[in-house]
């Protein structure tokens, strides 16, 4: 699939350059119901908590980035080219 068709995506395409090529692999989303009174002390103030059926929910989704590189380059050599990450949002 070429990047400039967007027949695929629900929204368009960026108006601006891309920054990073990059290739997610391995991925897992978990998620548990948290109480939002032991949530709130780690969120800071100025952020809404938000709640599904009275709920926090905590994500963890570890992953694993391939390709990582500026998008008119070829693949940097090293530890750029892979590495492993986890995104943990709430």
């Amino acid at each position: 699939m070429d990047i400039s068709s967007a027949a695929h995506r629900p929204w368009p395409l960026p108006s601006r350059p891309w920054v990073l090529a990059m290739q997610w692999h391995d991925l897992l989303f978990m998620h548990w119901p948290v109480p939002p009174a032991v949530l709130r002390p780690a969120i800071p103030p100025a952020l809404e908590l938000e709640t599904f059926d009275g709920a926090a929910w905590l994500g963890v989704t570890p992953f694993r980035m391939k390709g990582t590189r500026p998008p008119s380059s070829r693949l940097c050599p090293g530890s750029l080219r892979s590495l492993n990450s986890m995104s943990v949002p709430t």
